[in-house]
């Protein structure tokens, strides 16, 4: 079996039940490859099992994961998949509830998360908190500080 894209969507509602929502983060063990590349989350580096972990815990003292929706899968034929996600995260600082939207690329091995690419909407995120104006990328384009 190569990578079984119905594996890959176990794995990440998975990793999103147990290590997020359930606050488990020693689920990384079990759900991701020893040898697992996860990329996308801090730009330009690469992080580990052990590093997303770590990542995990000290994000988790930030934020909570309330929910999530899987909207839109793709697989390919060589068995790495895509989702594109919703999740309502309650930030801990303010109490309030927001939903970020990301994609996430998934490739399998061994049974285990091996390759994860981790791409998610903070802008959107942090406007709907109220930490950043409406439309804040459309003034970052135009040019305009946010002070």
């Amino acid at each position: 079996m190569a990578n079984d894209t119905s594996l890959s969507l176990v794995l990440l509602t998975k990793v999103l039940d147990e290590v997020w929502i359930a606050d488990d983060p020693t689920a990384v063990d079990r759900l991701f490859h020893p040898e697992a590349q996860i990329t996308g989350l801090v730009p330009n580096v690469i992080l580990g099992p052990q590093d997303y972990r770590e990542m995990a815990e000290q994000l988790r003292e930030l934020s909570l994961l309330k929910s999530y929706r899987i909207n839109e899968t793709l697989n390919d034929l060589s068995g790495k998949s895509a989702y594109l996600i919703e999740m309502d995260i309650r930030n801990l600082a303010t109490e309030q509830i927001a939903t970020q939207s990301g994609v996430i690329m998934i490739e399998t091995r061994d049974g285990l998360l091996n390759r994860v690419h981790i791409q998610v909407d903070m802008m959107t995120y942090f406007q709907d908190l109220g930490l950043l104006p409406e439309d804040a990328a459309l003034l970052c384009m135009s040019g305009t500080k946010l002070s």
